[in-house]
């Protein structure tokens, strides 16, 4: 077998791998983060106008300042979880793989500790200044309020660092966001069990971040190792020749 076989062989074996993945990855991306978009922005601009033609203008007033200041209350918030990643990088850099893991672990439970609790805080607070006709506004209005933040934040990463993970942890939040609505809308429950829907929702996105990290890698491993077979393979052909 001569090198343009081994050549060919090896591009039939990475190359539908990489494009296939790559591309759903990308749409899967792109149409979570066009829904939420559209829902956060239309919602919004809704329920502000609902809101103050029934007068509810200290909720929209909270709301706004809310906005403005949620970014820096999030990002000191976080910071103990960032300091963790980090500190992760660093021992598994160092091969201590072991503790990196762990530490990584618990970075990651602490932001979602994090996203829940700031959720529940918002809704709990707007949602107990609802009356009979402004329930439905006043709940649209705290889902821009809850989920805004978090949508700016995972637009913001670098395109370069190519990372679905943000935007499947903020697609699962806004989803248990609009459940936790919906409950209160149609069957009125406890304020109270929105906090383990929240946390349930945000248990499934660690578990499906975890498993499309799980195939990244294996991905790679495997790209790798095809990679080094055709290394291997090439200087006998050439030789042979």
């Amino acid at each position: 077998m001569n090198i343009n076989q081994h050549e060919s062989n090896h591009e039939q074996i990475v190359s539908p791998i990489a494009v296939v993945v790559t591309r759903a990855l990308t749409f899967f991306i792109l149409t979570l983060a066009l829904s939420m978009g559209i829902l956060n922005l239309f919602g919004s601009i809704t329920a502000g106008i609902w809101l103050a033609i029934l007068g509810e203008w200290k909720v929209i007033a909270v709301g706004l300042l809310i906005g403005v200041l949620s970014l820096g209350l999030i990002t000191f918030a976080l910071m103990p979880g960032t300091i963790g990643a980090k500190l992760a990088v660093k021992a598994i850099v160092s091969e201590r793989r072991a503790l990196g893991v762990f530490v990584v672990s618990l970075s990651w439970i602490y932001a979602t500790a994090v996203v829940v609790v700031w959720s529940y805080w918002i809704l709990r607070y707007f949602y107990g200044h609802a009356s009979g006709s402004s329930q439905i506004p006043l709940l649209l209005w705290s889902y821009g309020t809850a989920a805004g933040p978090w949508m700016y934040m995972a637009s913001r990463i670098p395109e370069e660092a190519e990372s679905p993970h943000p935007v499947i942890a903020v697609f699962f939040h806004c989803l248990g966001y609009l459940c936790c609505m919906l409950a209160l809308i149609f069957w009125g429950i406890p304020v109270a069990v929105c906090l383990w829907i929240l946390a349930a929702f945000m248990l499934v996105s660690c578990v499906v971040s975890a498993s499309v990290m799980l195939i990244e890698r294996r991905l790679i491993m495997a790209l790798v190792n095809t990679n080094n077979k055709w290394e291997r393979i090439r200087p006998n052909d050439q030789d042979r020749g």
